[in-house]
């Protein structure tokens, strides 16, 4: 036997015994794929607790390990590990995702994405060269770092920070821009606008800083708003409808119609 037909003999050997472990065992050490309708294993429920690599793309049910794709990996449960590809999907992250642009509905770990990430809840740390987005969830702990904006934990962007994106309720699949739900654990900071629901930390930045429902910390910038102070506001203008707190500014004011407080340098209300 030839060296050349020897290593067909043992290639052939290989992969028809490594056929036989998904059955035997409910999932694959390896999985390859050229497409989502030409992968081994072939089911697109099959788990990988390994390696799984893909050209174009692939469907898995779990994958524990390492991921890596040339363009879309689509893992409908859990990602567990490590996943790189240009656009990354999957229901549940745990783990590390590198690529170009995510979708991802629960991550729990790092997402590094050139363009953006969109997630449902996040929690831990989240780097995008434009954006990043966690939509859809009322209170979120995490650490978004992006170039031109962000939604919900502590948030450093370029530009700015942006109250979220959320689907409308009238069923006609239309999005809608809203701050109604987030509540911000941390803090903002932006060159030119801060936007959230709620906070509990600080916004800082040079252009204005909002806050729909409270702030309950500091407001840093030219134009501070919020909807209920328990705080400080630091700026050019501060207005605050209610609550109790400080201002300091040109222009400041505390209250709502007749019982608006309007004082230039420092206001107060306790």
């Amino acid at each position: 036997m030839t060296n050349k037909n020897h290593a067909k003999y043992i290639f052939t050997v290989a992969t028809s015994l490594l056929a036989l472990v998904p059955p035997a065992l409910g999932f694959s050490p390896l999985g390859l794929a050229l497409s989502e309708d030409k992968q081994f294993p072939s089911s697109p429920k099959s788990n990988v607790y390994g390696l799984s690599l893909s050209l174009v793309g692939e469907q898995r049910n779990d994958v524990y390990g390492i991921n890596l794709s040339m363009f879309l990996p689509k893992i409908e449960n859990n990602m567990t590990g490590i996943q790189i590809a240009p656009v990354n999907y999957a229901k549940y992250t745990h783990g590390v995702q590198i690529g170009i642009f995510a979708l991802v509905q629960e991550m729990n770990g790092i997402g590094i994405a050139i363009l953006g990430g969109f997630n449902m809840r996040f929690k831990g740390l989240q780097i995008s060269g434009l954006f990043g987005d966690s939509f859809g969830e009322p209170e979120s702990y995490n650490l978004q770092i992006a170039g031109l904006g962000n939604s919900y934990g502590l948030q450093i962007a370029g530009l700015g920070n942006s109250y979220g994106l959320y689907d409308t309720k009238d069923g006609n699949d239309a999005w809608r821009l809203d701050a109604s739900s987030s509540v911000i654990y941390g803090g903002q900071i932006a060159l030119l606008a801060n936007g959230a629901s709620a906070i509990r930390g600080f916004q800082a930045s040079i252009g204005f800083n909002y806050a729909h429902k409270f702030c309950q910390g500091v407001q840093l910038g030219i134009y501070n708003y919020a909807e209920k102070l328990r705080g400080l506001q630091i700026g050019v203008v501060n207005v605050a409808k209610s609550g109790k707190g400080v201002q300091i500014g040109l222009a400041n004011a505390f209250g709502t119609d007749g019982d608006r407080l309007i004082l230039p340098f420092a206001n107060f209300k306790f």
